[in-house]
């Protein structure tokens, strides 16, 4: 991967962690993980248009993301402590000072570097290998199933791929990025790579 792919990646990633966190702390209430995702989203549900909440900025701003990425984006901002989650039976969501930092323009959060590897993409040359394989499989699935290959599975997905080097599908389902239908479908090309 070019050093260039990785920047343009890494942007888009900050700018979605950046969109997360600016959806709570714009918000004129708190609220919990479910409603948060729904502004994100662009639900139209009453409760949204009731509130108001479709005239906030980041209203729809990641609409074309599943609820359960989105609650993966605000898990892994609250893991490394730029979002707070209250306890109790309806736990509702606050940017942190470090949030409101890195909203900011701040360093890349803890987790964009683990996935992303620190200040520019430098892989080993295995990891090299099996990124190009990965490339390869996930070209050659996009061409059979007549679609672009980003819909196979995105490059945050690759590198993390990489990163974790899953065992089994099991280990799979632990990947940014690939749901229950994804490993059944390419589950085992995927790991085939990782063998080979």
């Amino acid at each position: 991967m070019e050093i260039w792919e990785h920047d343009i990646i890494s942007d888009l990633e900050g700018s979605i962690a950046r969109t997360v966190l600016y959806s709570i702390y714009e918000c004129p209430m708190s609220l919990g993980r479910r409603k948060v995702c729904d502004i994100l989203r662009g639900s139209v549900s009453p409760y949204v248009f009731s509130m108001n909440l479709h005239t906030l900025e980041t209203y729809g701003m990641l609409g074309s993301f599943r609820r359960s990425q989105i609650y993966g984006l605000i898990d892994r901002l609250t893991d490394f402590g730029l979002v707070e989650r209250t306890d109790g039976a309806r736990p509702v969501l606050k940017v942190t000072e470090e949030g409101e930092r890195y909203m900011s323009g701040g360093q890349v959060p803890h987790f964009l570097k683990e996935v992303l590897g620190v200040d520019g993409y430098k892989p080993s040359s295995e990891s090299e290998e099996v990124l190009n394989k990965l490339l390869k499989i996930r070209s050659d699935l996009a061409e059979k199933e007549g679609v672009r290959p980003y819909r196979i599975f995105s490059n945050r997905t690759l590198l993390e791929i990489v990163r974790r080097r899953p065992n089994d599908h099991d280990e799979l389902s632990e990947v940014y990025g690939l749901g229950q239908t994804r490993i059944e479908t390419f589950g085992d090309d995927i790991l085939n790579a990782l063998k080979a």
